[in-house]
């Protein structure tokens, strides 16, 4: 992996990182309590993809009284969302290239620790401490209204997560669990309780076409889910010592290579991959092919590929800075 850039405008832990699905803008949000969007910088390098070189174009600040925990664009690239520590979920609209206050999201009463559009751009979902999942019509005419809270995990909810084609949603818990949500006609209900986690799961990545799931935890490791003709997920493959602590992110390459991105406490990032074994084409076990160390100078938070250009990763510390790699061809 090359470093390409590394930017230091947050002036405090950096949690999350989201690349738009129609643009080169990326959004971060961190514990100073903004929200920041990055474009192509005018003065960058013509040797260097020019995506992976970024300017801070607008910050979002003053809009939550504590860390704003995650932030996600929708598929359209046209709102972007973020969560706050403080209970609040805000919307805001690209305009004519800033960024718009659109709506406030009321209902949670305490810390809101990820949120995700579906992939029609429908329906947001949150989640919080109190140990629920929210999911509100992401319908702008419509005040964003809420359509069900759902109760169930045992523990603060860490994550959520939309399926890339279909309306099923993966929620990840303190509780050691993840649970597969999916509309059943009257409300939204558990489908799959997914069990294979001995500490808190904290986040969740589909593959591509939503045939895989590969969720990391406390423990630093990685386990990777199949899914069965039954329509069920099934554990395949684990990787139980990716990462020396806590491994907190998870982001499955979206352009087809099958390679997984992972990063946590041990301030490095990883990326792991299956072979195909020679008899009969059979997967192989999944194993790390790249670790790199001192990624961050603390805690890795965020690691996510860029949805279109080949190898562009983008990670987040607690460091504060902003991280833009290349990955080599050879390794995808």
């Amino acid at each position: 992996m090359k470093l390409v850039q590394s930017l230091q405008e947050h002036t405090a832990c950096v949690w999350h990182a989201a690349w738009s699905h129609t643009s080169d803008l990326l959004a971060t949000c961190g514990a100073d309590k903004s929200v920041r969007v990055w474009g192509k910088d005018a003065k960058g390098s013509a040797d260097l993809p020019a995506a992976a070189q970024l300017q801070c174009k607008e910050t979002m600040d003053g809009c939550a009284t504590r860390s704003m925990r995650c932030c996600e664009w929708s598929r359209c690239g046209r709102y972007l969302a973020a969560v706050s520590f403080d209970a609040s979920v805000l919307v805001w609209e690209l305009e004519a290239g800033a960024m718009e206050p659109l709506a406030s999201l009321e209902g949670h009463e305490n810390e809101v620790k990820s949120i995700a559009w579906n992939a029609a751009g429908t329906l947001i979902a949150t989640c919080a401490r109190d140990k629920t999942v929210w999911l509100w019509d992401a319908d702008a005419e419509a005040d964003f209204e809420c359509v069900s809270v759902l109760p169930g995990h045992g523990g603060d909810v860490k994550s959520v997560q939309w399926h890339p084609t279909e309306d099923v949603l993966l929620s990840c818990s303190y509780d050691n669990s993840m649970r597969v949500w999916k509309d059943d006609g009257d409300d939204w209900v558990t489908t799959q309780v997914l069990e294979g986690h001995s500490t808190t799961v904290w986040e969740a990545s589909f593959s591509p076409d939503g045939n895989q799931l590969a969720s990391v935890d406390g423990d630093g490791c990685v386990i990777i889910w199949q899914l069965l003709q039954s329509g069920v997920y099934k554990e395949v493959s684990r990787i139980p010592a990716a990462h020396e602590g806590p491994a907190y992110s998870a982001a499955w390459c979206p352009h087809g290579s099958g390679v997984l991105a992972t990063a946590g406490a041990d301030d490095s990032i990883a990326l792991h991959r299956t072979g195909c074994s020679a008899e009969g084409g059979a997967a192989a076990p999944w194993s790390t092919v790249m670790r790199q160390e001192g990624a961050h100078q603390g805690d890795v938070n965020c690691v996510r590929w860029h949805p279109r250009e080949a190898g562009l990763l983008v990670s987040t510390g607690d460091d504060g800075r902003v991280i833009t790699w290349v990955v080599a061809t050879e390794l995808l």
